[in-house]
């Protein structure tokens, strides 16, 4: 049971996350932001494997799962970084 709610919210978080992603290049009339989406990518792949894989098996994962929240964390940070420099300067880019 809470591998499957684990596996739904990294799955939300992926789609949350490429969903900004494309939806704020849509936004300025630019192309999406690919740290976004990358950012979706890890969180996308740990919801597969904790919807997908048996409950026992589950405490192999959660070292996975540590190193996807801090790999899509890293990704989220540069974004930030990169969305800040562009309202600063919107014409750049």
């Amino acid at each position: 049971m809470e591998t499957t709610i684990l596996g739904l919210v990294s799955l939300a978080l992926a789609i949350v996350l490429a969903g900004i992603g494309v939806a704020g290049g849509r936004k300025r009339r630019r192309a999406p932001d690919r740290r976004l989406i990358a950012a979706a990518g890890p969180a996308l792949l740990l919801a597969v494997a904790l919807l997908v894989r048996p409950p026992e098996q589950v405490s192999d994962w959660f070292l996975v799962y540590a190193v996807a929240g801090v790999a899509t964390g890293g990704l989220i940070a540069l974004a930030r970084r990169q969305a800040q420099q562009a309202a600063r300067d919107p014409d750049d880019g």
